[in-house]
């Protein structure tokens, strides 16, 4: 039932798949989205 854990599963993985970075850039995309969708918004006021 209990599997064994090495040492090098406990490894931090951060800086190989660069996930700070990734949200970082899903939180760029996503501020640049809503800001096109709201000029567009104004504009047909």
């Amino acid at each position: 039932m209990g599997e064994e854990v090495s040492e090098n599963d406990l490894t931090d993985c951060e800086p190989l798949y660069m996930f700070t970075e990734k949200i970082q850039l899903l939180k760029e995309m996503a501020f640049d989205l809503i800001s096109q969708e709201r000029k567009k918004d104004f504009k047909k006021i």
